[in-house]
């Protein structure tokens, strides 16, 4: 039995509804992910981050290394400044403990003596008690375990950082070893050809990288300014009165930058008062230096950082001002993360609005290449 002209076959009709079931599980499947990033939002965005910082430095290791050791170089330069300010912070921290302490760990080497021998210990609830004893017989008892109580904390709280940055280096080395496949995917199936999307999509992923690598530039240069600025600043600094660790501070400076406006003023601003402080107990005429402080942090080290430093390493053809508001809007929208994401956010809706929406205005989707973009090196391989 023929079918009827203008109906579709049972054949058809299957197809029809195999599609539509698959494209019902892409729905699916894209909901998912949107779910899972949501939940991940503020890593995504600083793997992205630290992803873009990094390409550049991968293409150059490319050329000497293979691909796989270019990568593994390159996630460790990009953890290199991280372990350092980690490092710097836990050798101050530890010091300052030290000192403040003056003997108040005593009952550490007392605990050690009391279960020297271990093997006398047959069973976990006899461990149990025997620590219990031990803390209620000394008179720092109440030291003892909140010690313990603040330790277990800590510990946790350690694993779940140690989760977060092991989850960030893993997708950030995932997508330098695989971000080339991942374009080639997206120019097969998303922007074929000599398209209006093809041109879209690359111009996006050049100005995010120009944005990113020009950021992570300049919070260095700050953090080597901020540590010369404060380095300074104590060669000069009237006696009994100084900044307490310059490098520390310089490594603070360079991370608050990341805030806008105000990033570095968090760091020189609590600093200035900690030093009139000082001033104040030890000699009134002092207070010559809290006040050297605040203006060479305002009219020295931000002008220079400002006007000098953040126009030669940012490197993004973004307007400044635009930029600006797209990092205050997205810092009050998503909270710290913002600041990663809001350069993401506004490259996506500028190069739709200037690139792709007047060709759907005038009907032409003629595809024309960005002539402000250099070249993608990644093209030339």
């Amino acid at each position: 039995m023929s079918t009827a002209p203008g109906r579709p076959s049972d054949s058809d009709s299957l197809l029809a509804r195999i599609h539509l079931g698959w494209w019902a599980f892409g729905l699916f499947v894209a909901g998912l992910l949107v779910y899972v990033s949501y939940r991940f939002l503020g890593l995504l965005s600083f793997a992205l981050f630290l992803y873009y910082f990094g390409r550049p430095i991968r293409r150059r290791l490319e050329a000497h290394v293979s691909v796989d050791m270019a990568t593994t170089l390159t996630v460790f330069a990009i953890m290199a400044p991280f372990v350092l300010i980690l490092v710097v912070f836990v050798v101050v921290l530890a010091g300052q403990v030290l000192q403040l302490s003056e003997g108040g760990f005593d009952w550490v080497d007392e605990l050690l003596a009391e279960f020297g021998s271990v093997t006398e210990v047959t069973s976990v609830q006899q461990l149990v008690d025997r620590v219990t004893t031990f803390v209620e017989s000394q008179p720092r008892g109440e030291l003892v375990s909140s010690t313990i109580d603040v330790v277990t904390e800590a510990a946790g709280a350690f694993t779940q950082f140690f989760f977060y940055v092991t989850l960030l280096f893993v997708i950030v080395s995932l997508l330098l070893r695989k971000d080339k496949a991942i374009g080639r995917w997206v120019r097969t199936n998303l922007a074929d050809g000599e398209s209006v999307a093809s041109d879209y999509f690359e111009s996006v992923d050049r100005e995010l990288e120009k944005i990113y690598f020009g950021q992570m530039l300049t919070i260095f240069a700050v953090m080597v300014l901020g540590w010369l600025f404060y380095s300074l600043l104590n060669a000069v600094a009237p006696p009994g009165v100084a900044i307490p660790f310059p490098l520390l501070m310089g490594l603070l400076t360079g991370v608050g930058s990341f805030i806008p406006l105000i990033g570095r003023s968090i760091v020189y601003v609590p600093l200035t008062l900690y030093v009139g402080v000082q001033a104040l107990l030890v000699e009134v005429s002092y207070l010559w230096f809290p006040v050297l402080v605040l203006l060479g942090g305002l009219f020295g080290l931000d002008v220079v950082i400002r006007y000098g430093v953040r126009p030669y390493l940012a490197g993004q053809t973004v307007s400044p001002p635009v930029m600006l508001v797209a990092y205050l809007l997205g810092a009050a929208i998503f909270g710290w993360y913002g600041v990663f994401l809001a350069p993401l956010v506004l490259v996506v809706v500028l190069r739709f609005v200037t690139l792709v929406f007047p060709k759907l205005v005038h009907g032409d989707l003629t595809p024309e290449p960005a002539p402000a973009l250099p070249p993608d090196p990644d093209e030339l391989d």
